[in-house]
């Protein structure tokens, strides 16, 4: 898919997300190198990488990294607390945490022992009282290395494994494979009429599928994605309008706090 819409979309925008841009040829670019700095970090194929982060680039630098050599990531929900994520990391065997500076304090109550984890990368700046146990590396999140080509993978590998809410009992790991994400944004961008013409924008988490797919659909038709950082009911369509989006997403709940808001200037 990245390799397809470089090709075919080279320099037209892609994403905007806190404060960050891609061209369509940057998306294969960053996955390429940050797939060299995963592999240095001593992932392979096959290997899982746990993320906990906010709507930021480094995310999706993971994501397609991640796919770019054949790992699977694993998207942390933002809310977790400390035994769910050591539940997350042990379910999954991550050997490695990609997680945001504001959320290190939450492993003081995870213990990390019972996980397969060996390397932690911190996402952004703030300072933490959480020390790690012995054994456990922990250092910045990297910056891309040279280029590596394309693993050969397959339709039927892992992408990513998207764990379900928990509510009737713990939560179950859905391995998503490859060729899933894909027709995930081809039929999605289908029923919506997404063009190339399409600002797509979004509040919706990054490790949520509404938004990873948000990103597929982007990918596929030429068109470009907003992330914001969170949703605001008084806030939402002032935002849609300065990031000059023509579709956006909401989860049902969203909807009757839109319409019960007090119309604005030009709504």
């Amino acid at each position: 898919m990245l390799q397809r819409q470089a090709a075919m979309f080279a320099g037209r925008p892609l994403l905007r997300i806190a404060g960050r841009q891609w061209t369509h040829g940057d998306a294969a670019e960053a996955a390429a190198v940050h797939a060299a700095a995963l592999a240095q970090a001593g992932v392979a194929r096959g290997d899982r990488i746990a993320v906990m982060c906010g709507n930021r680039i480094e995310f999706l630098e993971t994501f397609l990294g991640a796919g770019w050599m054949g790992a699977s990531v694993v998207p942390v929900n933002t809310a977790s607390m400390g035994p769910q994520i050591e539940y997350f990391l042990a379910n999954s065997t991550a050997k490695l945490l990609v997680i945001e500076a504001g959320f290190l304090e939450r492993l003081k109550t995870a213990d990390l022992g019972r996980t397969a984890l060996r390397d932690v990368w911190v996402v952004g700046e703030g300072a933490a009282s959480w020390e790690p146990p012995a054994g456990l590396r922990v250092s910045n999140f990297p910056e891309g290395l040279e280029a590596v080509a394309p693993a050969d993978v397959q339709p039927g590998d892992p992408l990513a494994i998207l764990y379900t809410s928990g509510t009737t009992g713990p939560a179950k790991g859905v391995i998503c494979p490859h060729a899933q994400y894909f027709w995930w944004g081809v039929n999605s961008a289908e029923v919506l009429g997404v063009g190339r013409d399409d600002v797509l924008c979004t509040t919706l988490p990054l490790f949520h599928i509404n938004a990873l797919n948000t990103f597929a659909q982007a990918a596929l038709t030429g068109a470009e994605v907003v992330f914001e950082s969170r949703f605001s009911a008084s806030g939402f369509w002032p935002s849609m309008r300065a990031n000059g989006a023509t579709v956006v997403y909401l989860l049902g709940a969203m909807v009757p706090i839109l319409l019960a808001q007090p119309e604005g200037e030009g709504e």
